[in-house]
C-alpha cells in the first residue's frame, strides 16, 4: 500500500477521533469513582508468520508457539485499565523473544529464527452506547528479527515505528460471573496499514480477581523503502491471564 493510502486512512483515523471527541464533550456524564483493574503478566501464545523484506530479498518466515517453552525464551507483559464515567484510559506493553528453527526440505538443514519484538499502546475509550466504547490511541512497534541461513547468511535488521488507531470495543456482561470483551481496531502512520483484533471472557474468581482468557491476532504492512525493509506479517494465538480490579 502506497502513501496516497497511508493519508487516507490517516485522514480517516483524524475524523474519527475528532467525532468521538466532540460527541463525549456534548454527552459528558456526571463523574463517577475511578476504577482500576491490571493484568501483570498476561500470557499470549503468538505465532508467528509472513514475509520480511531486506534489500530487496523477500524472506518468508514462520515462527510456531505450539511448543511454547521451546520457542520462548523470555517475556514481559502488562495490560491496565483506569475508567471514570464513561471515560476510560488504557495502557498495554509487551515485550517477547522468541527463538526457534524453520524447516528447509533438506532435513539436515534448517533456518534459524531469533525474533524480539516490543508492543507499547496507550489510549483512551468512550463508551457512547451500552456495553460499546469507541477507542483511539497510539501503538509504538519494535522489531529486532535475527534470521539464521546456512552457509553463515545471516540477516539482522532493527526496526520500529509508531502508529495512530481507532476503532471499538463491545464489552457485555453475559451474567453475574461471565463477561465479555470484544475488540477491533485499525490504524496507520508508520505502518502503511495495521489491524488488530481481540475476543476475550472474562470469569470472575471473587470480588477483586477474574481469569481472562481468549484470543489476540495483530497483522502489519509496514515498508522502509528508505532502508529496503518491509514486514508484511500477521500474529495471532490464545490469551491467558488473571485480571485485578479495584
Amino acid at each position: 500500500m502506497g502513501r496516497a493510502f497511508r493519508s487516507i486512512t490517516l485522514l480517516a483515523l483524524s475524523a474519527l477521533l475528532l467525532l468521538s471527541v466532540t460527541t463525549a464533550a456534548a454527552q459528558s456524564s456526571a463523574s463517577d469513582e475511578w476504577e482500576f483493574q491490571i493484568a501483570p503478566l498476561y500470557l499470549w501464545a503468538v505465532d508467528l508468520g509472513g514475509t520480511m523484506t531486506v534489500m530487496e530479498e523477500e524472506v518468508p518466515f514462520e515462527v510456531q508457539f505450539a511448543d511454547a517453552f521451546e520457542n520462548l525464551e523470555a517475556t514481559f507483559t502488562v495490560h491496565f485499565e483506569a475508567w471514570k464515567g464513561d471515560w476510560g484510559l488504557f495502557t498495554d506493553v509487551s515485550w517477547l523473544d522468541l527463538g526457534g528453527e524453520m524447516p528447509t526440505p533438506d532435513p539436515d538443514v534448517a533456518i534459524g529464527i531469533d525474533f524480539e519484538q516490543t508492543l507499547l499502546e496507550a489510549g483512551a475509550a468512550y463508551e457512547f452506547a451500552g456495553d460499546t466504547s469507541v477507542i483511539f490511541g497510539v501503538r509504538y512497534t519494535k522489531l529486532d528479527p535475527k534470521i539464521s541461513f546456512p552457509m553463515d547468511m545471516v540477516i539482522d535488521e532493527s526496526q520500529s515505528w509508531t502508529d495512530a488507531f481507532v476503532g471499538l470495543m463491545w464489552r457485555p456482561q453475559m451474567s453475574d460471573r461471565w463477561n465479555f470483551s470484544g475488540r477491533f481496531d485499525i490504524g496507520a502512520g508508520g505502518s502503511d496499514f495495521v489491524w488488530n483484533a481481540a475476543a476475550i471472557f472474562d470469569y470472575r474468581l471473587g470480588s477483586h480477581t477474574a481469569l481472562m482468557f481468549g484470543y489476540r491476532h495483530l497483522d502489519y504492512d509496514y515498508e522502509d523503502s528508505g532502508a529496503g525493509f518491509a514486514y508484511d506479517a500477521s500474529q495471532g494465538g490464545p490469551l491467558v491471564a488473571l485480571r485485578f480490579f479495584w
